[in-house]
Order: structure tokens, then C-alpha cells, then sequence
């Protein structure tokens, strides 16, 4: 946070990129450069995997959104990715699945500085946060959509 500070406290004060770059640490420097490569080969092997995989995603997502309704009382029905509820469909696409916020999440685990055994609880609960959380969101979405 303080090296987030220092920069913009240079960049208002009108000083060259380099004197910029210079006020930053060298371990803020470190870990925006380990943090950017992960995203980038994380986002590129999301798009090298199978389309049947991704289908698949979309559908357990869709499986799980019409059970979790389904559990909360309301009159929903799924199709493949589609779930309907009273009448209103939605169609799971990739971005539903919640698989760009664990792109976004695994490279600040990947990145942080503790150890390996921390990295792996870490990535672990967060995944299923993550999972959660999108759920409650694509049921809201729902909800207010069949409104």
C-alpha cells in the first residue's frame, strides 16, 4: 500500500517515469512483475483448454444455480447451461463460471511470500469463497431477472 502511495505521490508532484519507477521497492517491483507473468500464462491456458471443458463448466454452474434454488423454494429448471426460473432464462457462459476471478485470486497466492503448505490453504479456501460468492450473485441475478 505504501509503495502504491509513493507512486501516485511522485506522479502528482509531475516528476519523469523514472523517478517514479525509482521510488517504488524492489520487492513491490518483484512482485508486480511475478503477479503480471502469472496472470498472463494463467489467462493463456484458460484459453487453451478444451471447449468441451469449459462447456462442462458452464453446465456443473448451472447444475449447482438450479439446485441452490431449487433448495431456496423458487420454481427453477435446468437445461444443459440454461436455467429457467418462472419463466426468465439465462444461458451460463465462461464469465459465469467464476473462473476469471480464480485467474485474478491465484496469482496473488502464487505470489505472495509464504510458504508452500500456506499457499495451498490459501488457494483452497479462497477457491471455494470465490465458488460461493459467485453463486449467491448468479442467484441474485436470477431472482431479480424473474422479477
Amino acid at each position: 500500500m505504501v509503495a502504491g502511495r509513493q507512486f501516485l505521490f511522485h506522479a502528482l508532484k509531475g516528476e519523469t517515469a523514472y523517478h517514479v519507477i525509482s521510488g517504488i521497492s524492489e520487492d513491490f517491483k518483484r512482485f508486480a512483475f511475478r503477479f503480471l507473468g502469472a496472470s498472463f500464462v494463467l489467462y493463456t491456458l484458460l484459453h487453451c483448454l478444451p471447449v468441451t471443458l469449459l462447456d462442462r463448466m458452464n453446465q456443473f454452474t448451472a447444475d449447482v444455480l438450479g439446485y441452490l434454488l431449487l433448495l431456496m423454494g423458487q420454481n427453477a429448471s435446468v437445461k444443459a447451461d440454461s436455467v429457467m426460473l418462472d419463466g426468465f432464462a439465462v444461458t451460463i457462459i465462461p464469465e459465469c463460471t467464476g473462473i476469471f476471478m480464480l485467474i485474478l485470486f491465484a496469482p496473488f497466492i502464487i505470489c505472495n511470500t509464504c510458504k508452500l503448505n500456506d499457499k495451498i490453504v490459501g488457494f483452497v479456501f479462497g477457491t471455494v469463497i470465490l465458488f460461493v460468492a459467485n453463486q449467491f450473485r448468479l442467484i441474485g441475478l436470477i431472482m431479480i431477472g424473474a422479477e
